[in-house]
């Protein structure tokens, strides 16, 4: 028996989850967000680090991420900003770490280079001008090398340590996306969604109920939408395809005027099983067309699953 999937903790997770469920590769989606394959890769693995040279830019790779897998990003942002602060923090970190280790070692290089002091014999007493001269050069040239860092530092080092992250600049990014290039026709993007029949079958669940259905006049990889709008008393509402229990939209309950909405890909032999905690008064679609409730399940049962399998359609 497959179990239950848990909600995924981080950004990368996430999204690597939904592309699964939606039945694209990597090299599906770096074709559809014209995104290169590496960056995507980096994202679902939560490699901030690969974008250290442009982190400006990983929000907008995100985002149009995001849109391809029917996301709403600005659901998940906390959880983007909390990734990219943590990063943040450990970077500057590392940075004034390696600050304090280049002084340490410019300072220790200074010294190293001073003379020690040696016992005043006879033979320094007889030239005492040269060598005096040539001690007090060498502790010279050390002091101006130690306040030529230390000036250096705190003019330009110190001031991007210490500059507050909101006052970075802001580069917009163009959409890396070329339009103009995109067909007339764009079957990943349609203008109206696709109809389908969908009938009842004479299969029953184990309570005697009708709720198994078949639907046909579909094309492999169509956009499937079901909708559950709750009209009445809060409902709980989740569902599964292919036996998972999905990720998106959440498994919770859903008050009166709220739509559970639920995107998939259409597939043969694929079956979604739609779950409603509460029947009564309750609105089921499948790409705009409502599914009409057996009325006879409506008087007997408060809730109920719905089955809709893919199949071929008849010759």
């Amino acid at each position: 028996m497959i179990q239950d999937m848990t909600m995924p903790s981080t950004i990368g997770s996430l999204l690597k989850a939904r592309r699964e469920e939606l039945g694209f590769s990597l090299s599906q989606m770096s074709e559809k967000t014209k995104v290169p394959l590496l960056k995507l890769q980096a994202i679902e693995d939560d490699n901030i680090a690969y974008f250290k040279d442009e982190i400006t830019y990983l929000k907008f790779y995100v985002r149009y991420y995001f849109n391809a897998l029917h996301l709403n990003f600005d659901d998940y942002k906390d959880m983007y900003n909390a990734s990219v602060d943590q990063y943040t923090e450990t970077a500057q970190l590392v940075k004034t770490q390696e600050m304090r280790e280049l002084h340490q070692r410019v300072a220790t290089g200074a010294n190293a280079r001073l003379p020690k002091k040696t016992p005043v014999v006879k033979k320094r007493l007889q030239k005492p001008m040269r060598s005096d001269l040539a001690f007090i050069s060498m502790i010279v040239i050390g002091l101006v090398v130690v306040l030529a860092l230390l000036f250096i530092f705190f003019q330009t080092v110190l001031p991007l340590l210490t500059q507050p992250q909101d006052n970075q600049q802001v580069i917009v990014v163009p959409d890396p996306i070329d339009h103009e290039t995109d067909p007339v026709d764009d079957p990943d993007d349609p203008d109206e969604p696709v109809v389908f029949t969908v009938t009842k079958t004479s299969q029953v669940d184990k309570n005697g109920q009708l709720t198994n259905y078949d639907v046909t006049g579909y094309t492999e990889g169509d956009t499937v939408t079901i909708e559950v709008e709750i009209k009445a008393a809060a409902s709980w509402v989740s569902s599964k395809v292919d036996g998972i229990s999905t990720v998106n939209p959440p498994r919770r309950d859903y008050v009166r005027g709220e739509v559970y909405t639920l995107i998939v890909t259409a597939q043969l032999d694929r079956m979604i099983e739609i779950y409603i905690g509460n029947l009564k008064s309750q609105i089921l679609r499948i790409n705009g067309s409502v599914i009409e409730m057996d009325p006879q399940l409506l008087e007997e049962r408060p809730n109920s699953s719905f089955y809709f399998r893919f199949v071929e359609s008849n010759p």
